[in-house]
């Protein structure tokens, strides 16, 4: 068999299935001519776009595949723009939104005014009607959220729990979940995500579920370095300005810290140079000094009246 463009199909027909009035179309003029055909489906669909039940190409850059999706195409008022729907139900709703991509069965499927969402798994993005700019990434990712505009969730049901109008969030997290854990536990208790962020208030926490207004970097643990006695903490060039601590410093042999009122420590302080420094100074002055022995090279000198 051959594969043939429109018009060899067509001339072939007509020589070999003309006329059967005398008898001289064969099986083979038939079989020859059908597979002919099969063959060569993508010459012939090659120049058009496709519209069928569960796949279609528009002219205004919409992409269809599979079915259920995009049901509202052809009812009145309905426009289209660069969505692309790929999976079962996929954009289902959608009824005058742009530019959306939604791959997987029933991503992004309440959709019908939003634009610019991406929902990647299945039920990404599921509720989104309104929503502008979400990306989900993931089966169940944002799932719940609604009217919400700018929020991104990587992850097997990130970030699923939010509320319907969260805005400009970030979600980095992998739930054990199913379909009937997220109907059980539709506020995510008990759920951690690796990563929370805000990306209108650019604050980015570590194992936390909220934010406070108090630091662009939060955490919920330790901060350790990935090996030991290696890394800096700033650097000479680029320098932290304060550091608010509770309770005090922890070195290897000793402890520099604050309790109740009092700097306390278990080190000896030494300076880095011998015979540089003050302890207080002419003008501030230390209002008393308890030793146990001093021991002094130069002169000491009293002075009783100031």
């Amino acid at each position: 068999m051959s594969v043939l463009n429109k018009s060899q199909i067509v001339a072939n027909i007509n020589s070999d299935l003309s006329d059967n009035s005398t008898g001289q179309i064969s099986p083979y003029d038939i079989r020859r001519n059908l597979l002919d055909i099969l063959d060569s489906i993508h010459i012939l669909t090659s120049g058009s776009n496709i519209l069928a039940g569960n796949l279609a190409t528009l002219e205004s850059g919409t992409v269809r595949v599979g079915s259920g999706n995009l049901v509202n195409i052809g009812t009145a008022g309905y426009t289209t723009e660069n969505n692309t729907a790929v999976g079962f139900n996929a954009l289902k709703s959608n009824y005058q939104g742009a530019k959306n991509t939604a791959v997987g069965a029933d991503a992004v499927s309440c959709n019908i005014y939003g634009c610019e969402n991406v929902g990647v798994g299945y039920t990404s993005l599921n509720g989104n009607t309104l929503g502008y700019g979400n990306v989900g990434l993931g089966n169940y990712s944002l799932k719940n959220n609604v009217i919400g505009n700018f929020n991104i969730a990587i992850g097997h049901a990130a970030g699923y729990y939010v509320d319907r109008d969260t805005n400009n969030k970030l979600f980095i997290a992998s739930h054990p979940i199913d379909s009937g854990t997220v109907c059980y536990n539709p506020l995510g208790s008990g759920m951690q995500p690796l990563v929370y962020g805000d990306l209108s208030g650019i604050k980015f926490g570590i194992g936390v579920t909220s934010l406070h207004n108090s630091g662009t970097l939060q955490v919920s643990g330790d901060i350790t370095p990935y090996r030991t006695a290696v890394y800096n903490l700033g650097n000479s060039g680029v320098q932290f300005y304060r550091a608010f601590l509770n309770s005090g410093i922890v070195f290897p042999t000793g402890e520099f810290g604050y309790i109740n009122g009092k700097i306390v420590t278990s080190l000896d302080i030494i300076p880095s140079k011998t015979i540089a420094y003050n302890l207080g100074s002419t003008t501030n002055r230390w209002a008393s000094g308890y030793f146990q022995d001093i021991y002094v090279t130069g002169n000491a000198v009293f002075n009783s009246t100031t």
